[in-house]
């Protein structure tokens, strides 16, 4: 009809169709991302992802583009299908960086740290891997939520605090007898397993203070050595298992025209020996730190509290205050000198004590560009009335080995030299330790 109306010419319907293979698809696709396009490129890239769902340059096309326009759950499912299909750390450090931007979105911050540890673990350089740190620091302001976690394996010389000695003496009627102690009494080697946990949650802030509460569990978990299990076969280990649980509320603010922070803290804390609760805690403490120079920060606690002692009974009141000087030094070493005393009382003498410490430190941060070593040590001198007085030493030599990093986490190896002399045999103790831990690197 229409020809004869008008002519065939105008009869002829023309169609103009165009075809593109994938791999002008992705090009498209990429320029449309490039060109400030991203709605138009996350479609073209997720009909590339119809024709082939684990297609790499697709995936993180529309996942930079989802997460561009705000669509952090699409970034997200894009990202993850990236990093588990693919084998390259260049890739799987993108992806995993998409994923944790993507989650920082919707205000997940915890599923964002995780995954800027897996992006740390695909870094491609060591700068790089400094940038993800940075970014885990603005996630941890950001997050109310904080944790640390810390797991350990300790072969020991005296796992069990035991004895140096092998006999005591006891004295009747002015004559000293020796008598013979028993191997349970004595040092036994072996193994200890260590974990802890500590949760934190910030339940307000303000540009001058905030208040958070805080849930902590440690454990330890021993293993005797086959000598040791040869010297004491009905041994059991399970009354050396430790465990800890405490709670906790914090309130820091800022104190005086320099703003410097202060802490007042409530703890409440329970341990637990053999499965039946040894004894029960309080604690109040008042923190302050000041910084004195460019170089210099000095800190002090007072704190007071109370431990009962659920088996006998018997409760003890304490107090204690303690002061620390830290200097960063020129190179970037650090030195640390400590101070501490304190006093228990008791109506159960073996709980009533004085005590005084001192300590030092010095980190020498990163040597030789492999690994960093920090050196410490301390001597406690404790007065049990008349009854016994106490003097111990220990020195911890610890190495971090950050070429061996896994996911954020550093393995540390610290070696842990400690002696106790005391006018009692039975407490006069000697162990030698040697951990490997895994810290948080950032």
């Amino acid at each position: 009809m229409a020809a004869m109306l008008f002519g065939p010419s105008l009869a002829v319907a023309q169609t103009t169709s165009m075809t593109l293979t994938p791999a002008e698809m992705q090009f498209t696709a990429f320029g449309a991302l490039e060109g400030g396009q991203p709605a138009r490129a996350l479609a073209l890239a997720e009909a590339l992802l119809v024709r082939a769902a684990d297609d790499p340059i697709a995936l993180r096309i529309a996942g930079q583009a989802a997460l561009e326009i705000g669509q952090s759950d699409v970034a997200i499912r894009h990202g993850r299908t990236l990093f588990q299909t693919t084998d390259d750390a260049d890739v799987r450090f993108f992806a995993a960086r998409l994923v944790a931007l993507a989650h920082a979105q919707t205000d997940n911050y915890t599923r964002s740290q995780i995954w800027l540890r897996r992006a740390r673990q695909a870094a491609p350089d060591a700068a790089t891997g400094d940038a993800i740190a940075q970014d885990y620091a603005v996630m941890r302001q950001r997050n109310p939520l904080n944790i640390n976690l810390e797991f350990g394996v300790q072969p020991s010389s005296n796992v069990n605090n035991g004895s140096s000695e092998d006999a005591f003496d006891l004295v009747v009627f002015g004559t000293v007898i020796a008598l013979p102690l028993p191997p349970s009494l004595q040092d036994l080697s072996g193994y200890e397993l260590t974990g802890s946990a500590r949760f934190s949650y910030r339940l307000g802030q303000t540009p001058n203070s905030f208040t958070a509460v805080s849930f902590g569990l440690e454990t330890s978990q021993v293993i005797l050595s086959p000598q040791s299990r040869q010297k004491v076969p009905d041994f059991d280990t399970s009354r050396l298992t430790f465990w800890r649980i405490s709670t906790g509320l914090d309130h820091t603010w800022a104190v005086g025209v320099a703003s410097q922070p202060a802490t007042v803290s409530f703890n409440q804390a329970f341990t637990i020996y053999d499965g039946e609760v040894f004894a029960s805690e309080l604690q109040l403490a008042l923190a302050r730190r000041w910084r004195v120079s460019e170089r210099d920060v000095v800190s002090g606690t007072l704190s007071v509290g109370q431990t009962h002692y659920r088996k006998s009974g018997f409760s003890a009141n304490l107090w204690s205050v303690g002061v620390d000087w830290r200097r960063v030094l020129e190179n970037g070493d650090q030195i640390v000198l400590s101070g501490d005393v304190g006093r228990s009382y008791s109506d159960a003498e073996r709980y009533a004590n004085s005590w005084q410490t001192i300590g030092a430190s010095y980190d020498f941060g990163t040597v030789a560009d492999r690994f960093d070593l920090a050196i410490s040590g301390d001597h406690t001198w404790r007065a049990f009335g008349s009854a016994r007085t106490d003097e111990r030493s220990v020195l911890t030599i610890a190495v971090g080995l950050p070429d061996l990093e896994l996911y954020g986490f550093t393995p540390v190896m610290t070696f842990d030299a400690r002696q106790n002399q005391s006018t009692s045999t039975a407490n006069q103790t000697e162990a030698i330790a040697l951990d490997l831990s895994f810290r948080s690197s950032f």
